[in-house]
């Protein structure tokens, strides 16, 4: 019985050591299998609040919002001598665009315009001196005054959408040239856009 027990016992040992020495083996072997493959390399930072500029390059379209978009056109008839900016490039209020000149037709309505306005200032003060004398009407002196005030208004008019003025088109607002629609040389007629800005 004692030789019983001792072959148990030894028995039991034997199993418990191979148990052990396979546990110990297969821990081992993971281990050497971590520290076969390379050790990452981790640095510790300091928690900030920054901007991150990170350049990312995109391709598609954008597109302005809106009512951001303006136009910029001329009232009468024109001929592009230069163009001054390029699509993408950013403007500020009063900075030139366009070189013009008025188109030969345009130039004719010009003439016109400071003629009828010539004219009409002579008539009125003939007709101001007729009344005077008692020689016109308060009609003919109304016609004279009306026809005078829609003269001036004609050339000024002119004048102000830049005839016979600075031949540069300057910008009213700030923002970026999204489209150019001329091209050096090119008569536009009234009303034809030139160039078209993107409000900030």
């Amino acid at each position: 019985m004692k030789n019983k027990r001792l072959i148990i016992g030894a028995i039991a040992v034997v199993l418990i050591v191979a148990g052990l020495a396979w546990i110990a083996q297969r821990f081992e072997v993971g281990k050497n299998e971590k520290k076969a493959g390379p050790v990452p390399q981790v640095q510790v930072a300091k928690v900030e609040r920054k901007t991150i500029n990170e350049k990312v390059i995109v391709y598609g379209s954008v597109v302005a919002q809106p009512g951001k978009t303006h136009s910029v056109s001329i009232a009468f008839e024109t001929r592009v001598r230069h163009i001054l900016v390029a699509p993408g490039q950013f403007v500020q209020e009063n900075d030139p665009l366009i070189e013009i000149e008025l188109s030969p037709g345009a130039q004719v309505q010009f003439q016109q315009a400071k003629n009828a306005a010539e004219a009409a200032r002579k008539e009125l003060q003939q007709t101001r001196e007729r009344f005077n004398l008692k020689l016109a009407t308060n009609q003919e002196l109304s016609a004279a005054e009306k026809t005078a005030r829609d003269a001036e208004a004609q050339l000024t008019a002119l004048q102000r959408a830049g005839a016979g003025g600075d031949n540069r088109i300057h910008s009213d607002m700030s923002g970026v040239i999204a489209k150019v629609d001329a091209q050096d040389g090119q008569i536009v007629p009234p009303g034809g856009p030139l160039v078209e800005i993107v409000a900030e």
